[in-house]
């Protein structure tokens, strides 16, 4: 769709429908919980789309270094909001009604697209060219051609990696926090704050890094602290603190941020024309297939237990070691480098 309309216009159509469903949300009633997931699944379908836009917008608007670092303050921007959220939700919740929260969404979405339609230049003569041409393939091959890539499908598997963990970690903070060790909701936004900024730092700190060492490296790096964190959880697990899952996550969390922010240039380096599609791919794969698998870890293991959460940050890391070290791709972009 974004290849096809233009992204800017997927951008502004996804903000319309993530404020309003955001506004329907905030005035129904507490017993309606239909109407609840119906309009929190158009606010999902809302924000995915602008999302997807913005990314492929700036894999077309920028190159080299200028894109990796676009990729990197993006991301950093993206993991701190869900983590930050649950501090100030509860500072919100605490003194306002629970849906204060989505009115203030459907405010930052109207912002957002006043914002987008003063700032944003619409997509170019040359690019609506290039993209009428492509959208000629058809829809199914376009997709095919992006999964036909091998370079695109390597990085996409470092990050749906990094996705997944981090996602987890989403779901292990609150069940370990404030269901096993009793932390109120206030003070585990807190805590949690902490990984917010850490992944916003990891995030500005990641471009650097790109510049210093070749991307093989950047990789192996973040695996190998990710390993770290989640063995640093293990010798932690007998100690029944707030500090024996944020300590070894603070670690887990620099290696999920710079895989993350490094990633998806590589991933889209050869989609400069067919950005929509390529952008549209890479998303719904980190997200969609994340929080499945993430989802599958939390049925499987006991997220309370830190000797089971670090075999799942252990494992998955090793497992992605594994593939770094027999992959061919990392070898030929190491040697272009």
């Amino acid at each position: 769709m974004a290849d096809t309309l233009g992204k800017k216009k997927i951008a502004l159509i996804g903000l319309v429908i993530f404020s309003v469903s955001s506004w329907m949300i905030s005035g129904i009633e507490q017993d309606e919980s239909l109407q609840f997931l119906a309009y929190r699944a158009l606010q999902s379908f809302g924000g995915s789309a602008c999302f997807t836009a913005i990314f492929a917008l700036i894999r077309m608007r920028f190159e080299g270094a200028m894109l990796n670092k676009a990729y990197s303050y993006l991301n950093g921007i993206l993991a701190f909001v869900p983590v930050s959220a649950p501090l100030i939700g509860a500072y919100i919740v605490e003194n306002s009604a629970w849906f204060t929260l989505f009115s203030i969404m459907a405010v930052l979405g109207v912002v957002s697209v006043v914002w987008i339609m003063l700032t944003l230049p619409a997509d170019s003569g040359q690019q609506k060219s290039n993209n009428s041409a492509g959208t000629q393939q058809g829809f199914v091959k376009r997709y095919l051609s992006v999964l036909g890539n091998i370079r695109f499908r390597t990085y996409l598997f470092f990050a749906l990696v990094a996705q997944t963990l981090f996602i987890y970690l989403l779901t292990v903070a609150p069940m370990y926090l404030m269901g096993k060790l009793g932390v109120s909701q206030i003070l585990f936004g807190q805590m949690f704050m902490a990984i917010a900024i850490v992944f916003m730092v990891g995030s500005f700190i990641a471009p650097k890094l790109n510049q210093l060492m070749n991307i093989k490296t950047i990789i192996g790096v973040s695996l190998s602290l990710i390993v770290l964190g989640a063995a640093l959880m293990f010798a932690m697990s007998g100690i029944h603190a707030w500090y024996s899952l944020i300590m070894p996550m603070v670690i887990v969390a620099v290696g999920c941020t710079i895989l993350l922010s490094s990633s998806p240039a590589n991933a889209l380096a050869d989609f400069k024309e067919n950005a929509g599609a390529a952008s549209g791919l890479y998303t719904a794969t980190t997200f969609g297939v994340g929080a499945l698998v993430s989802a599958l870890f939390t049925k499987l293991v006991d997220s309370t237990d830190l000797v089971q959460v670090a075999m799942v940050y252990g494992v998955s890391a090793l497992l992605a070691l594994a593939v770094f070290t027999i992959n061919k791709t990392l070898r030929a972009d190491t040697q272009k480098a």
